[in-house]
């Protein structure tokens, strides 16, 4: 099994197509649990405005290891089996909002979310670990506003925000392979094409390790909505093509550029 994508029309009903040879259409169905095995997995939502949730699933009452859930509110529930390669959520039109739980421990594939059309709002509200011997685990977040608390950690794979990302808590980031560089394999950049701020002027922490990759931020760093603190602990190449405004310290153990 290549593919696995769900278009998700309205509530309770939508569709499944599992690599384009398969499609299962359902509806007024309360839940799914699909155990299915794949490559990759696609959610598109309906053009209108949503709320929903990615988390680990839950099984009596404990996170399944191997299973994630898509839900929102008069939604049909979706628990499906990890993919091994990219999982990747895209909110369709109307104004959406995708909250990012904690995922079940054993997922590591790569995650995609954007919010496609409309203004659109991406909440991380869990600690996110992707990549492992098998693959670097890639994070992108893309839309309009892209809240994000706790930790990001990656197996070498890239981390971006494409679009306003507002620190709403202290954020670590580590794009790290997992032997810290010491076997030769690159680790993944650490980018922000967006504005970065924080929530709360002058508040919060800003940690970030990206090893042998590089740390860009294309845009204005706090302005009106300082972050407290920015510490690079490691990079190769530290880049800032416009103001870094900080309440309190910038510190820079590490690579070329912003000190």
């Amino acid at each position: 099994l290549l593919a696995d994508t769900a278009g998700l029309e309205e509530a309770r009903k939508g569709s499944i197509a599992i690599d384009g040879a398969l499609e299962i259409v359902y509806s007024q169905v309360a839940s799914i649990d699909d155990g299915l095995v794949s490559q990759r997995r696609e959610f598109l939502l309906a053009d209108t405005s949503d709320i929903v949730t990615l988390e680990g699933a839950l099984l009596d009452g404990s996170t399944a290891p191997d299973r994630q859930r898509l839900s929102g509110d008069g939604w049909t529930r979706i628990d499906f089996a990890h993919p091994e390669e990219l999982l990747e959520l895209r909110g369709g039109g109307g104004a959406d909002e995708i909250r990012v739980g904690t995922l079940a421990s054993d997922y590591r594939a790569s995650l995609s979310i954007t919010g496609d059309q409309g203004e659109d709002r991406i909440v991380q509200i869990g600690d996110v670990t992707l990549g492992d011997a098998a693959g670097p685990g890639d994070l992108y977040y893309d839309a309009e506003s892209i809240e994000v608390a706790g930790s990001i950690v990656t197996g070498g794979g890239m981390v971006e925000f494409h679009g306003l990302a507002r620190l709403v808590g202290d954020l670590s980031i580590d794009s790290r392979t997992a032997d810290g560089g010491s076997g030769g394999l690159l680790s993944g950049d650490i980018r922000f094409t967006g504005r970065l701020e924080s929530s709360e002027p002058g508040h919060f922490r800003l940690s970030l390790e990206a090893g042998s990759g590089n740390i860009f931020f294309a845009d204005v760093v706090g302005d009106s909505r300082p972050l407290e603190t920015l510490e690079i602990g490691s990079a190769q190449d530290v880049e800032s093509t416009d103001t870094v405004w900080l309440a309190g310290d910038l510190i820079q153990h590490a690579g070329s550029g912003v000190k």
